[in-house]
C-alpha cells in the first residue's frame, strides 16, 4: 500500500529506521533507497528517481534520522487522506505562506501547527503547538520535508522541481506549495515521531535556495487557507525570519541581498530587526544579550 522513499547518507540511520517501520506502519509497504554517500544528486533528484519506481498507491518521502512511535501508522494515514481527501500529509505546516522570503513557519498568530520530537543527545524537545488543535488534522499551503505523506497521483501531477532546487533545501516547500494550488494538504498530530536532529542548516546555500524560489513564485504569494488573515501578517513573517536567521551562519553579502531585494528597509516596523540581522553575530551580541539577562535575574 505504501512505498517508502529515503535518500540516505548513514546506514546507522536506516537500519534503525527499517527496524522501526516495519514494526509499526501495519501495511504492505516497500523501500526506495537511494543510497547518497557515492552518487551524490540533489533531494529533488533522488526522490524523483526513486518515486518513479513506486508501486504503490500512496509514497511516503522521509528523512533516515527519526523514528514513528505511533502503531499502524501506515492504515492512518491512508485513511486521512480518504476522509479527508487529502493529496499530502505532515507532522510541521503552516496555513499561510509570506511573499517575504522565509521557510514554511510563519510565526503569525494561529497559522503554524506542528507535532514532532526533536531528540538531542541529553534531552527531549517536544514540539506540539498549538497545545490544543481544534481538530487532529488542520489543513495548510506548506509542510515541513521531515515526514511527507504523498499520494502517488500527487507526485505524478506535480513531482519536485529538479532544475530550480537542487540542493536539499526548499524542496518540501516547494513540493507542498504547488500540491496545495490545486489539492488538499494537511498536519495531523496523530502521528508521534521521534527526529534526531537539531534546528537545520540555515546557512547560505539555504538563503540563496530561499531567494531563488521566491523569486520564481513572487507572482503566487501570499497564499493562504486563512480567508480573514489579521493585518500586518507579512511583516509579522519578515520580522520572524530576521530574528531567526540572527545566530545563523550567513555571510554579510548574503545578508544585504536579502534585505535590497525584499526592499525590507522600507518598513520602519523592521528597522529594529535589520539591525539585529545584520550585526547580532557578528558583534558577539549574543553574549552581551546572555549577561544582561544573568545579571537581570540575579
Amino acid at each position: 500500500m505504501i512505498s517508502l522513499v529515503v535518500c540516505s547518507i548513514k546506514s546507522n540511520y536506516l537500519t534503525a529506521l527499517k527496524e522501526n517501520v516495519d514494526e509499526m506502519i501495519g501495511v504492505e509497504h516497500e523501500w526506495l533507497v537511494w543510497d547518497n554517500r557515492t552518487a551524490t544528486l540533489g533531494l529533488t533528484a533522488v526522490y524523483n528517481k526513486m518515486a518513479a519506481f513506486a508501486k504503490f498507491p500512496y509514497i511516503c518521502f522521509l528523512h533516515e534520522d527519526i523514528l514513528i512511535q505511533t502503531r499502524n501508522w501506515g492504515k492512518l494515514l491512508i485513511d486521512i487522506c480518504e476522509k479527508q481527501q487529502a493529496s499530502l500529509v505532515g507532522v510541521a505546516g503552516s496555513k499561510y505562506k509570506s511573499k517575504f522570503f522565509s521557510g514554511w513557519y510563519s510565526g503569525g498568530k494561529n497559522l503554524d501547527y506542528y507535532h514532532i520530537n526533536h531528540r538531542g543527545e541529553t534531552v527531549d524537545n517536544i514540539l506540539s503547538w498549538p497545545e490544543v488543535w481544534p481538530i487532529n488534522e488542520v489543513e495548510v499551503v506548506c509542510i515541513d520535508g521531515v515526514f511527507m505523506f504523498s499520494t502517488s497521483l500527487a507526485w505524478h501531477q506535480i513531482k519536485f522541481d529538479e532544475k530550480l532546487l537542487t540542493g536539499f533545501h526548499f524542496y518540501d516547500i516547494d513540493y507542498s506549495f504547488r500540491v496545495a494550488t490545486n489539492n488538499k494538504v494537511v498536519v495531523t498530530n496523530q502521528l508521534d515521531i521521534i527526529h534526531f536532529s537539531t534546528i537545520g542548516d540555515f546557512s547560505d546555500t539555504w538563503i540563496e535556495h530561499a531567494i531563488n524560489w521566491h523569486k520564481v513564485m513572487q507572482n503566487k504569494l501570499p497564499f493562504s487557507v486563512v480567508k480573514n488573515n489579521e493585518p500586518g501578517t507579512e511583516v509579522v513573517v519578515a520580522k520572524y525570519w530576521l530574528d531567526w536567521l540572527k545566530n545563523m551562519n550567513v555571510s554579510f553579502s548574503h545578508k544585504q541581498e536579502w534585505i535590497r531585494l525584499q526592499n525590507l528597509y522600507k518598513h520602519p516596523a523592521l528597522w529594529y530587526s535589520l539591525g539585529k540581522f545584520l550585526f547580532y553575530k557578528p558583534l558577539r551580541l549574543k553574549r552581551l544579550h546572555h549577561f544582561i539577562i544573568n545579571k537581570r535575574q540575579h
